[in-house]
C-alpha cells in the first residue's frame, strides 16, 4: 500500500484512498487526545474528595502497575504493526491477527507477573492485593486490542483511534460521577470503572477490520518482521511513558499512601500536555515512514513544542491556585510537584516526536539506544523517593526526560544533517499554521 507524502500542513483529502487530510487527522486526534486528560482533571477532584488523600493513593497504587506493564511487555509490537501496514503494505487483518495474538500472549505474561508481585507492591495496602490480581487479567484483551488499534493507524483509520478516545473518556466520566452520586465510589469500584471503560472503548479498533488471510509462512514472516522492527523501536516508547508510571508503582512501599496521593494529583495535571500529543506519535510514525522525509519530522517536532508549550506555561501559572481550589487544602503539597512535572512534560513531548521520527526514518534501534540513558536516570531516580517523597520523584522525572532530549537531539542531528534549531525553534509559519487550523476547526464545529 503506497501512501502519499505528508507535509503536516494544510491539504485536501487524499483522493482514492479514503484517508482524511493531514490537517483534519492531526486536529481530530489532538481534540480526541485531550478528552482523557481533561476527564482526569474533571474526575480528579471527585476522586480526591470522595476517597480522601490515602484512598486516592491506594487507587493509584492499584492502577499504576496495570498501566505500566503494557509498556514493559509490548516489545514495540504496536509500532511494528503500524510500520508493516504503512510502509510494507501488509494487509491490516493479517497484521492485526498475528501481532495481536502476540500481544495477548504478552498480556497473559503480565497477568502472571502481577499475580506474583501484588503482595510486594501492595504490602502497605493488603486489601488491594486480590483487586490488583483480577485487574491484571484484563491485560490479555487490552494488549491484543492495542496492537489492532496500531494496525488501524497504519492503515490510515485515525478516526477509529479518535472514537476510542472519546468513548473511553466520556464513559469514564459518566461512570465515576454515577458511582459518586450513588454513594458507591470506592477504590475497588473506581479501579474497575477506569479499566473497564477503556477495554470496552478499545473494541472500536475492530470496526470494518479485514479478515485475516495469511497462511503459515506469511504469518510467520509478519511475526518476525513486526517483532524485529518493534523491538528496536520499543526503547523509545518505553522510556517516554514509563517514567510517570514507574514511580507511582513503587511509591506506596517507599513513601506511603499520603505522598502517593499528592503525587498522583500532580501527575494528573502535568501529563495533560503530553497526553494531548501522545496519539500523534504513531500518526507521525506512519506518515514519515511512508514519505521518508526528515523535514516533515522536524516540523512535527516544532509544532509539538508549540502545542505543548502553551498549556505548560498556563499550567505553571495556574497550578498554585487550581490544586487547593479543586482538590482541597489537604492536596496543597502537590503544587511544587506539579510545577516540576509540567516542566518535565516539555521534554517528554519532544522525546515522543523525536523518537517516533527516528524510528520512522528507519533507525528504531538508534533511538532506543538514545532513550536508554533516560531510562537509567529514571531508575536511579527511584532512590530519591524514600527520602524526598513525591518531590524526589518529580525531579527524577525532569532529569530523565531532559537527558533523553539531549541524546535524541544529537542523534537526530547526525542522522538527518538538520540543525538542532530546525527541530526546537518554532517558526512564524508554524504558529500561523496552528492558529489557522484551530480557527478553522472552531468555525467548522
Amino acid at each position: 500500500m503506497s501512501t502519499p507524502p505528508a507535509d503536516l500542513g494544510v491539504g485536501a483529502d487524499v483522493p482514492g484512498t479514503g484517508r482524511p487530510s493531514r490537517v483534519r487527522s492531526v486536529t481530530h486526534l489532538m481534540l480526541a487526545g485531550g478528552v482523557l486528560p481533561l476527564v482526569s482533571l474533571a474526575t480528579g477532584p471527585l476522586l480526591a474528595r470522595v476517597l480522601g488523600l490515602e484512598g486516592r493513593g491506594h487507587l493509584s497504587a492499584v492502577l499504576a502497575p496495570v498501566a505500566l506493564l503494557p509498556y514493559l511487555l509490548s516489545f514495540g509490537l504496536g509500532d511494528g504493526a503500524a510500520y508493516l501496514v504503512a510502509r510494507r503494505g501488509r494487509r491490516p487483518g493479517d497484521v492485526a491477527f498475528v501481532l495481536g495474538g502476540l500481544g495477548a500472549a504478552a498480556g497473559a505474561l503480565g497477568a502472571g507477573v502481577l499475580w506474583l508481585l501484588a503482595p510486594v507492591l501492595l504490602a502497605k495496602y493488603p486489601e488491594g492485593i486480590d483487586l490488583l490480581r483480577l485487574l491484571g487479567l484484563t491485560l490479555v484483551p487490552a494488549m491484543a486490542l492495542s496492537i489492532v488499534q496500531a494496525t488501524r493507524v497504519g492503515e490510515g483509520r485515525y478516526d477509529l483511534l479518535a472514537a476510542e478516545r472519546w468513548i473511553s473518556g466520556l464513559s469514564r466520566l459518566a461512570v465515576l460521577v454515577g458511582l459518586a452520586v450513588g454513594g458507591a465510589l470506592t477504590v475497588t469500584s473506581g479501579a474497575w470503572a477506569q479499566v473497564g471503560v477503556l477495554l470496552v472503548a478499545q473494541l472500536t479498533a475492530l470496526v470494518a477490520l479485514s479478515r485475516p488471510r495469511a497462511r503459515w509462512r506469511e504469518a510467520n514472516d509478519i511475526a518476525r518482521s513486526g517483532v524485529a522492527y518493534g523491538s528496536r523501536a520499543w526503547g523509545g516508547e518505553l522510556s517516554v511513558f514509563i517514567v510517570l508510571r514507574l514511580d507511582q508503582t513503587v511509591m506506596l512501599p517507599l513513601a506511603g499512601a499520603g505522598q502517593l496521593g499528592l503525587y498522583v494529583v500532580a501527575v494528573a495535571l502535568a501529563e495533560v500536555p503530553t497526553m494531548l500529543l501522545g496519539d500523534l506519535r504513531r500518526l507521525l510514525l506512519t506518515e514519515v515512514a511512508a514519505s521518508r522525509d526528515a523535514t516533515v519530522a522536524a516540523r512535527a517536532c516544532r509544532l509539538a513544542l508549540i502545542a505543548i508549550g502553551v498549556p505548560v506555561v498556563l499550567g505553571m501559572a495556574a497550578t498554585p491556585f487550581l490544586i487547593p481550589l479543586l482538590f482541597g487544602q489537604d492536596f496543597a503539597g502537590a503544587v511544587p510537584m506539579a510545577v516540576v512535572l509540567l516542566g518535565a512534560s516539555m521534554f517528554s513531548g519532544l522525546n515522543l516526536f523525536l523518537g517516533g521520527s527516528i524510528s520512522a526514518l528507519g533507525r528504531p534501534g538508534a533511538q532506543s539506544a538514545a532513550q536508554a540513558a533516560s531510562l537509567v536516570v529514571a531508575v536511579l531516580g527511584i532512590g530519591l523517593i524514600a527520602p524526598f517523597g513525591g518531590m524526589g520523584a518529580a525531579w527524577a522525572s525532569l532529569a530523565s526526560y531532559l537527558t533523553g532530549s539531549v541524546f535524541m537531539l544529537v542523534l537526530f542531528r547526525r542522522l538527518t544533517s538538520l540543525r538542532i534549531r530546525d527541530v526546537v525553534l518554532p517558526r512564524r509559519a508554524d504558529v500561523a499554521f496552528l492558529a489557522t487550523t484551530a480557527l478553522r476547526t472552531v468555525r467548522r464545529r
